[in-house]
């Protein structure tokens, strides 16, 4: 089984984990690091590594760690913790999306393609609204039929 760890800023990681159990209902072998900031790089390492041992210990032997904001502490002290781990792979810019991606879809494929799956699930989750570019569409649509 593939475990999941979320981790980011402030709140972040839980507040996400929060929603996707509104969504989806609770999910095991999910684990939460929030990072409020108060926490030397090695200690918010150490902690992501203890989440890690947890989920390993839980029976996890492959590792899926979302994290917020690409170049970020959580993201950086979790790129560090993944040369010590065969099967870890870290993904930044996480949204709704992509941890619901991870959640539904981690029994159903290996690690890397899981991966691919969540990249895939963020970037369609991210569409941009406004009254009018509809119009501005439905305008190009009429035109040259």
């Amino acid at each position: 089984m593939i475990g999941v760890l979320i981790c980011g800023h402030g709140q972040s990681g839980s507040g996400l984990k929060s929603a996707a159990q509104v969504i989806a209902g609770v999910s095991e072998l999910v684990e939460v690091v929030d990072y409020l900031g108060d926490e030397s790089p090695e200690q918010l390492k150490s902690h992501l590594q203890d989440k890690i041992e947890a989920l390993k210990t839980s029976g996890c032997s492959a590792f899926l760690v979302l994290s917020d904001l690409v170049g970020g502490s959580p993201f950086k002290a979790a790129v560090e913790l993944s040369f010590d781990y065969e099967e870890m792979l870290v993904i930044g810019g996480m949204n709704l999306g992509m941890v619901l991606q991870a959640l539904l879809q981690r029994e159903m494929m290996p690690l890397k393609e899981l991966g691919l799956s969540v990249l895939e699930a963020g970037k369609s989750s991210i569409v941009a609204f406004h009254k009018d570019l509809l119009e501005k569409q439905e305008e190009e649509s009429t035109d040259g039929i």
